[in-house]
């Protein structure tokens, strides 16, 4: 069947369509011509021919192919014929289950699996099929199985030599060694401490030939590109993931990689995040400022659904989480509806960058997108991110773990934005949209700092940060901070975190 496309490969030209008898005599007569002479058919050949045949003998209706078609309709038959290929048997071992291994006898004999509910297995009852139903159906009682077990554990000890083994762990939860073995052990008496020596031995040689001279544990990757590779310009995202793990922006932006999407990807929490932002921007620019329409909710909940297509067929997702959007909605209207009156304008998904000197010369591109910046009627500016999913602490933010807010208001007081010119953001908040009660506003204030000490000095850590990575000798490495350190990244098996870090990568980890 390997040879389905060199066959076909002569009749490429075929575009009249011709019946299913003239398509099978002329893919046979290819097969014959590109066959070696005197060459005994393989299993394949000898099950394609079976398959031409029961097409010959079938009292199908007349079907007419052109070559794209008739390609389609092979592939679609033959895909349901299993070729197992030849057996590849050992001369002298074999694997048998107990029921073969009653009737034949061999010279060693090794039995496997002795713990508790593997051999004897367990004698299980339950309320659909208890004793005495089993017992009026005529099936036997469960315990007959474990006398059958036994009975071919005592015949196959019978053998000259005889090996026992059992796991000490299974799924990794410990086993109870089998009830064969533990009177086995009470009744052989001192016997059985020779047995185990000499299991031992064996043991030992299984485990001397996997076992590496030197294990010799690798170091956390510390890369350091030259100057002229390393980004010049990043996202205020990307500068927390500078900061969080320095080796995912190394591997995006110098190595130029990037996850593929995976085989059969189905859209989930990231991707309904997406299309909320974007119902959300289309709902705002509408209706910038001013009293909301009274079908404001009905305007939004359609632009939700045309935006979350991908999930209209997904029943989990109608039935639990389209309920919670419903929530989130009438949050995010009363919001508006609270703000709307105090505002002179929103700004949304505004694109804005700033451009920073650094200490070698350099310059260094910092841009944004801000998902909402309003200006209220006395001048403030308040920076807004929506957030769908789980929002950073307070505290995550104030050391500098998070600033994407504190950025984009430090780029505000650059002008980094021209709609809205030079100005001081006074504040700023994430907007959780989802959860029991629909959401949360969470404003970015803390009981012993002014918002406006934090964005300075993250502007400031901001340039310590860029010109330490404009040296060289600094390298890209993963997770330095583990505690802050993001959950996931794509890059984590490209560092091989698992293998440098005590915990394996996860969260509060110590590096080895």
């Amino acid at each position: 069947m390997q040879r389905i496309a060199q066959s076909l490969a002569p009749l490429r030209e075929r575009d009249t369509p011709a019946d299913l008898q003239w398509w099978i005599a002329t893919h046979r007569a290819v097969l014959d011509a590109v066959r070696p002479k005197r060459a005994a058919a393989s299993e394949d050949e000898a099950a394609l021919q079976t398959l031409f045949d029961e097409f010959a003998a079938a009292p199908a209706p007349k079907m007419r192919f052109d070559l794209e078609s008739y390609s389609a309709f092979f592939d679609r038959i033959s895909a349901e014929r299993m070729l197992r290929g030849a057996a590849s048997a050992h001369p002298r071992l074999q694997i048998l289950g107990l029921l073969e291994a009653r009737l034949i006898s061999a010279d060693i004999v090794l039995l496997g699996g002795l713990d508790e509910t593997i051999w004897p297995p367990a004698a299980n009852t339950d309320a659909f099929l208890n004793r005495p139903m089993r017992q009026a159906l005529g099936l036997t009682p469960p315990e007959r199985r474990i006398g059958q077990t036994a009975h071919d554990f005592i015949m196959a000890l019978g053998a000259p030599d005889v090996v026992i083994s059992r796991a000490v762990k299974r799924g990794g939860a410990p086993t109870i060694p089998s009830r064969f073995l533990q009177r086995l052990d009470a009744l052989a008496g001192d016997a059985i401490p020779a047995c185990r020596e000499r299991g031992n031995r064996l043991l030992h040689f299984a485990r001397r030939m996997d076992a590496p001279a030197a294990i010799r544990k690798i170091p956390r990757p510390t890369p350091r590109p030259p100057i002229g590779l390393r980004p010049q310009k990043l996202s205020v995202t990307r500068i927390e993931t500078l900061r969080r793990d320095p080796y995912a922006i190394y591997a995006e932006s110098i190595l130029r990689l990037k996850a593929l999407e995976p085989l059969n990807f189905e859209p989930g929490a990231r991707e309904r995040g997406t299309h909320m932002h974007k119902a959300l921007e289309e709902f705002t620019r509408a209706h910038r400022i001013g009293t909301l329409p009274r079908d404001a909710r009905d305007r939004l909940i359609a632009l939700l659904r045309e935006k979350l297509t991908d999930f209209a067929r997904d029943a989990d997702f109608q039935a639990f989480d389209w309920p919670r959007i419903e929530k989130a909605v009438g949050f995010y209207l009363s919001y508006e509806s609270e703000r709307g009156p105090l505002l002179q304008s929103i700004l949304v998904e505004q694109r804005g960058e700033i451009t920073m000197a650094l200490e070698d010369g350099s310059r260094f591109t910092l841009s944004a997108e801000a998902d909402r910046i309003e200006i209220a009627q006395n001048g403030c500016v308040r920076v807004v991110d929506y957030k769908t999913g789980t929002p950073p602490g307070l505290e995550e933010v104030r050391v500098g773990f998070a600033p994407q807010l504190t950025l984009e208001a430090a780029m505000i007081a650059e002008g980094a934005f021209p709609e809205i010119g030079v100005r001081e953001a006074n504040e700023a908040l994430y907007l959780k949209l989802g959860g029991g009660e629909g959401g949360k506003q969470i404003k970015l204030e803390w009981k012993k700092y002014r918002f406006a000490e934090i964005v300075a000095r993250h502007r400031r850590e901001l340039q310590i940060l860029l010109n330490q990575f404009r040296d060289e000798k600094t390298p890209y490495i993963p997770r330095p901070f583990p505690k802050y350190a993001s959950k996931y990244s794509d890059y984590d098996h490209l560092a091989r975190v698992k293998e440098w870090s005590s915990t394996g990568g996860l969260a509060g980890e110590e590096i080895a």
